[in-house]
């Protein structure tokens, strides 16, 4: 299944730990047993992508979260999986960093990636999902297209989900 599905944390620093970003992302295909000439052009290719070659060389933990939270997208964007699960991805960014990260992710989508966005943040789910899958206590409790699902507010009430009644 790892060949297929990706999954980047809501924290990058629990899933980052390479002294280098182009270390961070060869890191994974590198366990796949990639060969050297296929791991540097797919870094290099990931790099260029993601719009990390101004820090390629930095080490990780001497950039900003935003940065960190790309890297940690870029570390698995580069093992080209099928699905893509982000878990908060813009948690603690402000609204550049925010937007860049959807940026990359609507990018992704627009390629083929499937992605499944985990997110509290209604606001972020009505500007970027289609489709949403409410779950309270392990079971399902809406599955609509987004549209509709907004319109069926106690379902989102009951799972504890903020909504802003005057934008919806």
């Amino acid at each position: 299944m790892s060949h297929s599905v990706g999954f980047v944390f809501q924290n990058p620093d629990h899933q980052i730990f390479e002294p280098s970003v182009e270390k961070e992302i060869a890191f994974g295909l590198s366990n796949r047993g990639f060969s050297r000439y296929q791991i540097k052009t797919r870094v290099d290719e990931t790099i260029e992508y993601i719009g990390l070659s101004a820090v390629r060389k930095h080490h990780l933990f001497t950039l900003g979260k935003g940065l960190r939270q790309m890297i940690a997208v870029a570390s698995i964007v580069a093992l080209k999986p099928k699905i893509l699960v982000v878990d908060e991805p813009t948690t603690g960014l402000d609204s550049s960093g925010r937007q860049k990260i959807m940026n990359i992710i609507e990018k992704l989508h627009s390629h083929g990636t499937a992605i499944v966005l985990i997110s509290h943040d209604m606001e972020l789910v009505k500007t970027y999902a289609r489709r949403l899958v409410v779950l309270t206590h392990g079971k399902i409790i809406l599955d609509e297209n987004t549209e509709q699902a907004f319109l069926e507010k106690q379902p989102l009430k009951n799972a504890g989900l903020l909504i802003n009644e005057s934008s919806f």
